[in-house]
């Protein structure tokens, strides 16, 4: 007769055995046919026509020019860019430089529209040059160097000096407000505007001259007012503790 602890081994060995041929051993496959891989789903990577794999680009819908298909795409020397196609020989604007870029911080909040040009900042400044659309900036102890801005222009600073500069005469309204600091604002001589500005313990200074422009300075404040050419923006500005500077660029 056979001890029970024998017979309780063999019974343990014959399941261990069915088990252990039912386990599941590592498989390895090759694919490399642009074939093979076609039929699964690519998530987040291309497949080229050699069989390859690649990442994947990111495709961004930035316009619909409505066109069935295009034939071509120019930029022009402002950077616009164009498109042409469809069966009816179109012509499009694309608004490529629509975009809106927000950018907030315990320091700054800004909003641009249709950046193309330079945005830095660093800890003391902040600088923007070719903004196609508006700008509005809040920030405190920052300098600001802005150039050539296409829409309206709202800029809240303090304890920062403020620089706006444009190439072109500006078509739209320009405010800004900076509490101690010193605002300089270039325009081309051939601008036209309506101007309305002060600076409490400070002064104004303008390089345009007009009968209708009113400059006054006197128990440490300063005003500008009145009108340049034709009219058209209106710019309003307001500083304290500094000097507001108008100049005229050739």
């Amino acid at each position: 007769m056979r001890p029970r602890g024998f017979v309780v081994w063999i019974l343990a060995i014959g399941l261990i055995v069915p088990i252990s041929a039912l386990a599941e051993h590592t498989r390895i496959w090759r694919q490399s046919e642009f074939s093979e891989f076609e039929r699964g789903t690519a998530n987040g990577v291309a497949i080229r026509s050699d069989g390859k794999l690649m990442p994947a680009p990111k495709f961004t819908a930035f316009s619909d020019p409505n066109l069935a298909y295009l034939w071509a795409l120019r930029a022009d020397s402002r950077g616009r860019l164009y498109a042409a196609g469809g069966s009816n020989a179109k012509v499009c604007l694309l608004d490529v430089y629509k975009r809106q870029t927000h950018y907030r911080s315990q320091k700054a909040d800004m909003t641009l529209v249709g950046v193309r040009g330079r945005l830095e900042l660093d800890s003391e400044q902040i600088e923007i040059s070719d903004v196609s659309g508006s700008a509005k900036l809040a920030t405190h102890e920052k300098d600001i160097e802005a150039e050539n801005i296409s829409g309206r222009v709202d800029i809240a600073d303090s304890k920062g000096n403020i620089k706006l500069r444009f190439s072109q005469p500006p078509r739209e309204d320009i405010n800004i407000a900076d509490d101690s600091g010193e605002v300089e604002l270039t325009l081309p001589s051939n601008s036209s505007f309506e101007i309305s500005a002060i600076s409490q313990s400070g002064e104004v200074q303008s390089e345009f001259e007009d009968a209708s422009l009113k400059l006054q300075n006197d128990n440490g404040t300063g005003r500008l007012s009145g009108k340049v050419g034709a009219g058209g923006p209106k710019i309003h500005i307001a500083t304290s503790y500094g000097t507001f500077y108008l100049r005229k660029s050739s």
